[in-house]
């Protein structure tokens, strides 16, 4: 089953460094999952292979406002890393049934 994500993958980024191909993990999530929260330390990127996700802003009055939405083919959580910072900026939670890289 891997075998046909890399492959997608591999057509997308041919050129993928093999440090990054030795670490690429498949991870499958429900609806209304917490893929992270606003805050997290960055551990990963991820590409929103199949599915839907939206991005939640909480704030400590209580209001959660949903800030956007992805659908896949999608990067999570790059932009973090671009910009250099350690912590996830906005908390994202599917909104179907997903699938990760």
């Amino acid at each position: 089953m891997k075998e046909k994500y890399l492959k997608d993958l591999y057509k997308l980024f041919p050129k993928l460094p093999v440090e990054v191909k030795e670490n690429i993990k498949i991870k499958k999530m429900e609806e209304e999952e917490l893929i992270f929260s606003k805050g997290d330390r960055v551990k990963y990127i991820y590409i929103l292979y199949e599915g839907s996700t939206r991005a939640l802003n909480f704030f400590k009055s209580g209001n959660i406002y949903d800030i956007g939405k992805n659908s896949a083919i999608t990067f999570l959580g790059e932009q973090e890393v671009i910009s250099k910072h350690t912590t996830y900026s906005v908390s994202v939670e599917t909104t179907t049934s997903c699938t990760l890289l």
